[in-house]
């Protein structure tokens, strides 16, 4: 279960970090923050692919999103 939580926060923090990009690029400047998310998410994702051992396809990523869902409703 933790190399797919860690998968899912790097993925959700990565997006985040798009959105932050994006109000930088609109008020003329680049945000720190959205860096040091982007780093965030990036180093999560890989500590999930080093740590889960088939690995995760893209088809698959959907899944790993339902299944850290489900272990947090449960």
């Amino acid at each position: 279960m933790m190399p797919d939580l860690a998968f899912v926060a790097g993925f959700l923090i990565a997006c985040l970090s798009v959105l932050s990009f994006l109000k930088g690029y609109v008020e003329g400047h680049l945000s720190r923050v959205a860096f040091v998310m982007l780093a965030a998410g990036v180093v999560l994702i890989g500590y999930a692919e080093v740590h889960h051992p088939a690995g995760y396809s893209v088809s698959g990523i959907p899944m790993v999103f339902v299944r850290v869902a489900g272990d947090f409703i449960r």
